[in-house]
């Protein structure tokens, strides 16, 4: 896959959180910073210029990890999900928006303090990270 693909997936699975949990968001801080990471992640997929082909690369990606994970059409952990972009953002070859990092830094911590890590939730966002990019190497 190429670099630039790569970095398209990378940032597209940060864009989708907050649609992935809008379910489980009640108003109030992790609501907001939910908004403040669409905002930043969409602008920063946005200032890539996507090609059809790349567009299809990267959701092909996406379909192959959902079932390779067995993610596919099941409701996540929250913190399952942000353990997993942070990995997966942190752990990049690319450099990304530092406020990408802070925010979704800022949610884990502030979901940590309030409701604490469900056991499990950080160790499977780090496996998945792997599976992914085994993904996008093969």
């Amino acid at each position: 896959m190429q670099k630039r693909t790569k970095k398209i997936v990378e940032i597209a699975f940060v864009v989708a959180i907050p649609k992935m949990i809008k379910d489980k968001i009640k108003k109030g801080r992790f609501r907001n910073l939910c908004r403040m990471l669409y905002k930043t992640s969409t602008k920063e997929l946005n200032k890539i210029q996507l090609t059809k082909a790349e567009e299809s690369t990267a959701l092909e990606t996406i379909f192959e990890f959902g079932k390779r994970t067995g993610w596919e059409g099941k409701q996540k952990n929250v913190m399952t999900l942000i353990s997993f972009a942070l990995c997966l953002i942190e752990e990049s070859e690319f450099e990304h928006n530092a406020k990408i990092i802070m925010i979704l830094n800022n949610m884990y911590e502030y979901l940590s303090r309030r409701d604490g890590v469900p056991a499990g939730c950080d160790w499977a966002g780090q496996l998945a990270v792997e599976k992914m990019q085994i993904i996008m190497e093969g």
